[in-house]
């Protein structure tokens, strides 16, 4: 009842507290995080930052070793690493013992991880976000909202009743005449299909969800309560002589339990969850959206680099005239030679070495072919 009208009338009693909740589906947690982030916590993942490391390391170290120095590269490690931690293996043919005991214990330690973090990610596509609370929360997240097309709400939005202005202008001044909703039962259509959160009375609402909703839809209902209305009363002129006739007989109803059946009667409850949890939900096109980020980046890049390849090879091998070739794993005691061989375009070929420190075996040499 508005002010000017509290000066001429008088109440009797309380009937029932009349509830305009915010209704709306609890989003899936796909939908407000990440959650390729999720299954591992920040100091597992800052354990398995060093891992990395460490494996770099040890692998690295393992490339002083002459029989893994010309056939190992960094690269290889990288792609060793990548592939550990993706259960993918690895195409590394490592002939030392020491090298075969960290790649055994490399692959045992990634699979733990492999094997929670993908049980993680199953867990967390069927979890509720629980990430809206308040009323701050939904207004920051992605989720729409229509109020019940409804005499009264027009005033409690023009009047700012419990800050009700402020999700008007965010979130449903900007639809225009689509976020005004008619008929309760479209709204709670949207509600049911859609990131929807919608604003009307109780009982219009739990009549629909009862109607149209399954048992699992249901338990992913929740509420905020934006307007708060008093408990609901008759109004009586003021100074009538009905005023304590009138309360008497509420009274009476109240203690006898005619008020109770009635109210069960006529006024819907709010929908329970009797099947415990939510059914299986399917993954989306926005759920694996980083992972396709991250493959079209990888090819961009991958293009990029095969270009910048592509013109190094181009000018770095055409110096002066000269094609380089290398050759590995010439065997000990060679001896500086000069041939000449006539091999179509060809006019020589000189053929050089050198030895590496500290080992007495001709590892490399290079083949210099002058062009005529």
């Amino acid at each position: 009842m508005r002010p000017e009208r509290l000066l001429f009338s008088d109440f009797t009693g309380d009937i029932f507290t009349p509830r305009t909740p915010l209704i709306f589906r609890e989003p899936a947690l796909t939908t407000v995080a990440n959650i390729f982030v999720l299954p591992l916590g920040l100091d597992v993942w800052k354990c398995t930052f060093i891992l990395v490391v460490v494996i770099i390391i040890v692998m690295t170290l393992q490339l002083i070793h002459p029989l893994l120095r010309s056939s190992v590269t960094l690269y290889d490690v990288v792609t060793f690493i990548l592939g550990a931690f993706c259960q993918q293996g690895t195409h590394l043919n490592i002939p030392t013992t020491s090298g075969r005991f960290i790649v055994l214990t490399t692959f045992l330690a990634t699979l733990a991880l492999f094997t929670s973090y993908s049980a993680s990610i199953v867990a967390l596509l069927q979890s509720p976000s629980n990430y809206i609370k308040t009323l701050d929360d939904l207004i920051a997240s992605p989720m729409k909202v229509g109020i019940h097309e409804a005499g009264y709400t027009h005033f409690y939005v023009k009047s700012n009743f419990s800050g009700i202005t402020e999700i008007y202008r965010k979130k449903i001044q900007p639809q225009g005449a689509a976020g005004w909703i008619y008929e309760p039962f479209v709204g709670i259509e949207k509600v049911r299909t859609q990131l929807f959160a919608f604003l009307l009375d109780s009982q219009s609402a739990y009549k629909a969800i009862q109607k149209t909703y399954t048992e699992s839809e249901k338990c992913g209902i929740k509420e905020i309560q934006i307007i708060v209305l008093p408990t609901s009363t008759i109004a009586v002129e003021k100074n009538s002589g009905y005023k304590e006739l009138v309360r008497q007989r509420i009274t009476w109803q109240k203690d006898v339990g005619l008020m109770k059946r009635e109210e069960i009667r006529w006024i819907p409850k709010k929908p329970e969850c009797t099947s415990g949890q939510a059914a299986f939900i399917t993954v989306d096109l926005n759920v694996i959206e980083p992972a396709i980020i991250l493959l079209l980046v990888g090819y961009a890049l991958s293009i990029v680099i095969i270009l910048v390849e592509r013109v190094h090879y181009k000018y770095a091998n055409r110096f002066h005239g000269y094609t380089l070739v290398s050759c590995h794993n010439l065997m000990d005691l060679c001896e500086l030679r000069l041939l000449e061989t006539e091999i179509s375009d060809y006019i020589k070929v000189v053929l050089a070495y050198y030895r590496v420190r500290n080992v007495g075996i001709l590892t490399h040499f290079t083949c210099f072919s002058l062009s005529e």
